[in-house]
């Protein structure tokens, strides 16, 4: 941890971890309670970082935003970087009382009055007395709410007003550190301008970290930011300079990030073939290019016209998964586990659609490590070229092979190959995410076996 003296909050080598099917939480909280770190530190296959090795340093009085898109670990640092949740691995430090501004209304119950669900909640934030009395009075006098309709039950309240009076009085709270999670105002009408006001003001006052998806409201307040990528931190960075790099993130499964040790916090990915202007060739992250990947850019505007029509960017994507099965049965790989031993033989069938006119000559699959982060295996489908139209369903089939390879995990996805051969991550298709149990001593060359492909019409 850093030895200086004006940092009040850090976060060094952070991580999280999760559980991959939420009714396992109470037992993923025990194994917290009960393991050392060092044995939680390495997700298996029901489990997965939210967060990874996150280090962060804050000035006393620096206003630090966070851009991240969904499910990037943003409410996770929130609540690592507020005390509300510890983290699976690494250290925070704090000097000062932190206080996490977010989810305003959470904890308010609808039969309880305004003023008994206020009252409840300052005290339990520490106040009492005369002091508590006055924040009571001053929140509900900035909420236009008087003392006859703050008797009643809170259910039968506007939800506008009911979020503006929780947030007006989590601004009354005294805090030396905030921590701000994706809210920046509340109520309706001229409410909602002046809850940003008061949240405005509050920040000014004060050390803070805003984690916010409304960018305006991170230009007015922050100094600056930092990218928040699948649990990987970047920068900190230019506010202006940060919503630029968010702007050029591929829309990569976390499986598909790098390894810790090849982390660069300086250097942000980007889409394949679309650098920041001010990065050079060499300081892509992306070392192994792909082969597929055209180099010449009038023949990549060609292409992206003859498959995306005039003015379209051949970054959308071409196909759309709706439905999956292995072995015959639905997968979801949000409700349960996948978990086979080496050797075993998965029957995979892909159903989707697609979203342009194209033609298709098949694509790569490939298969991503869960604990490296490595693209560990590489199988190219090819297929004699034909013509897709749009709103055509199609089914990839195929038996895939469970590796004997190192990982305990493990994502496999498919990127189709187009007329002019090239691939793109942000065409990448995730198909599944499977564990392996009872591995061998001796690990196989091949970690990937793709075998008995079919790609037919599905009338």
């Amino acid at each position: 941890m850093t030895g200086e003296t004006n940092i009040v909050l850090e976060l060094d080598q952070a991580s999280r971890l999760y559980p991959r099917d939420i009714s396992d939480t109470p037992s993923a909280i025990l194994r917290e309670m009960l393991l050392p770190g060092r044995l939680l530190n390495t997700p298996g296959p029901d489990s997965f970082f939210a967060l990874r090795g996150v280090s962060l340093r804050l000035r006393k009085g620096q206003k630090l935003g966070v851009i991240g898109a969904h499910r990037s670990g943003k409410t996770s640092l929130a609540g690592i970087a507020s005390g509300v949740l510890q983290p699976t691995s690494g250290n925070v430090s704090a000097q000062g009382s932190r206080l996490l501004i977010s989810r305003p209304t959470a904890g308010f119950k609808p039969t309880l009055t305004s003023i008994e669900n206020l009252r409840l909640r300052a005290s339990l934030a520490g106040l009492h007395g005369e002091l508590l009395d006055a924040v009571l009075d001053r929140t509900l006098s900035r909420c236009g709410v008087d003392y006859p309709e703050a008797r009643i039950p809170m259910g039968n309240l506007s939800p506008y007003v009911v979020k503006q009076l929780g947030l007006t009085l989590l601004l009354e709270l005294p805090a030396d550190i905030l921590v701000v999670d994706g809210i920046s105002s509340a109520g309706i009408g001229d409410a909602r301008w002046l809850t940003r006001g008061l949240l405005q003001e509050k920040i000014d006052a004060s050390t803070a970290l805003i984690i916010s998806s409304d960018f305006s409201f991170i230009q007015e307040v922050a100094e600056e930011a930092v990218l928040l990528h699948h649990g990987r931190l970047y920068g900190p960075f230019s506010v202006e300079k940060a919503i630029d790099h968010f702007n050029e993130l591929p829309q990569e499964d976390v499986l598909c990030g790098l390894p810790d040790s090849a982390h660069d916090p300086q250097t942000p990915p980007t889409i394949v073939g679309q650098p920041y202007s001010d990065l050079s060739a060499d300081q892509s992250l992306d070392d192994d290019p792909d082969p597929y990947d055209h180099t010449d850019s009038e023949a990549d505007d060609e292409a992206s016209s003859s498959l995306a029509g005039k003015g379209k960017s051949r970054n959308r994507p071409s196909w759309e998964v709706l439905g999956i099965t292995v072995d015959g049965e639905e997968y979801r790989h949000s409700q349960r586990s996948l978990i086979r031993r080496p050797g075993d033989k998965l029957s995979v069938s892909v159903e989707m659609i697609s979203l342009r006119n194209q033609k298709f000559s098949g694509g790569r699959f490939s298969l991503f490590g869960g604990n490296s982060g490595l693209e560990v295996g590489v199988f190219c489908y090819e297929l004699e070229e034909m013509e897709i139209h749009a709103n055509q369903r199609h089914v990839l089939s195929f038996d895939l092979t469970i590796p004997d390879w190192h990982e305990d995990y493990y994502g496999l996805a498919f990127c189709p190959t187009h007329s002019s051969a090239y691939l793109l991550p942000k065409h990448r298709m995730k198909i599944l995410i499977f564990g392996v149990g009872e591995k061998n001593a001796v690990r196989r060359t091949n970690a990937l076996q793709i075998g008995n492909s079919r790609f037919n019409r599905n009338n």
